[in-house]
């Protein structure tokens, strides 16, 4: 991993960029991270030459141009370089909206029904709230399903800790024999008409 040291505003700035930069596969402008930052334009662009110096950031000139992370930025948040991230679903107030995960954790071993999850999306954190209870999953290998209310949010790194409520993942084998039955049911029904 590359030895680069980011303020929590230089982190945020490079964390919007990544994840818009990860949503479109196209330059983005500095008119949108400042929007999106709800910062000025003018500052946006003085932080970015910071960035471009320590090499995390690429500038693209011209009319489609804008600022591009470099694989070295991906390093310092400590992520991958996905071209097509699978999605889950964020359930939050009766919503289901698609998001992309980076990463689920489990800080402590879960006692019963209590326990924390880490959860470590790659897109901004912005529409959740303390006290917002939430479900994400499943996870596309896994099929886990995790949900809880929320006690902390880290917008800079775009994390999130809830209380886990509930984890679910279903069991390989009672899928598979109920998938059979229900195959099997089907056919009989079919050959009985």
């Amino acid at each position: 991993m590359t030895q680069v040291t980011l303020s929590n505003s230089q982190k945020q700035l490079l964390t919007t960029l990544v994840n818009e930069y990860e949503e479109t596969g196209s330059p983005v402008k500095a008119e949108r991270i400042a929007g999106m930052m709800e910062r000025d334009t003018g500052t946006i662009r003085n932080k970015m030459q910071g960035l471009k110096s320590i090499g995390v950031v690429r500038g693209v000139p011209g009319p489609a141009g804008g600022y591009e992370p470099t694989e070295t930025a991906f390093d310092v948040l400590g992520r991958s370089d996905v071209e097509d991230p699978a999605t889950v679903f964020l359930s939050q107030e009766f919503d289901r909206v698609p998001v992309t995960v980076d990463r689920i954790t489990f800080p402590n071993v879960l006692h019963g029904e209590s326990g924390t999850a880490h959860i470590h999306f790659r897109q901004s954190v912005s529409q959740i709230e303390i006290g917002d209870s939430i479900a994400i999953g499943p996870t596309p290998k896994t099929k886990l399903v995790v949900g809880g209310e929320v006690k902390a949010i880290n917008e800079v790194g775009d994390q999130v800790l809830i209380d886990v409520l509930l984890v679910e993942a279903p069991v390989g084998e009672t899928e598979d024999k109920a998938s059979a039955d229900e195959t099997e049911d089907e056919s009989s029904a079919v050959g009985d008409e």
